[in-house]
């Protein structure tokens, strides 16, 4: 079960330890379709993770926002382009193609995500700004510096 489900009406469990083919063949899809969510959510945790992670590698040691935020054109359109694919990818996976027929979220095995799942692979991914961020600070204050007699 997913952390925010507390009881599933998916499948019966007695059933799958019965044996019974239906109950058990019920398991598997719901078994299939979280392995899909889990798999989508990885998937745009890492693409995340590294769209914060090139807005801290413009500086080793300047902050982001003393370079200012949207200020390196370059990033800036990769950064729309990368979020623009990967909303596409995930958003959109339920959406089939006109012509060759096949879902988007087929390309990729994805599903779309809610925005509680957004708000969690935001929170997750930022973890590397913040934490560089934090980096940045303490190596300007200068509080790890050899100090000379």
């Amino acid at each position: 079960m997913l952390p925010s489900e507390t009881t599933t009406t998916a499948f019966d469990m007695d059933a799958c330890l019965a044996g019974e083919q239906e109950a058990i063949d019920d398991w598997q899809a719901y078994a299939d379709g979280h392995y899909h969510h889990a798999q989508t959510m990885t998937f745009s945790v890492f693409i995340v993770y590294q769209l914060f992670n090139v807005m801290n590698c413009r500086s080793n040691e300047e902050s982001v926002f003393e370079l200012g935020l949207f200020s390196n054109r370059a990033i800036n359109y990769a950064l729309l382009i990368s979020t623009g694919l990967l909303l596409f990818f995930v958003q959109l996976s339920q959406v089939s193609i006109p012509v060759i027929g096949i879902e988007i979220g087929s390309l990729l095995s994805t599903n779309t995500l809610t925005q509680n799942d957004w708000a969690v692979v935001v929170l997750i991914a930022s973890s590397v700004f913040i934490i560089e961020e934090f980096r940045k600070f303490i190596v300007k204050s200068g509080f790890f510096a050899i100090r000379q007699p």
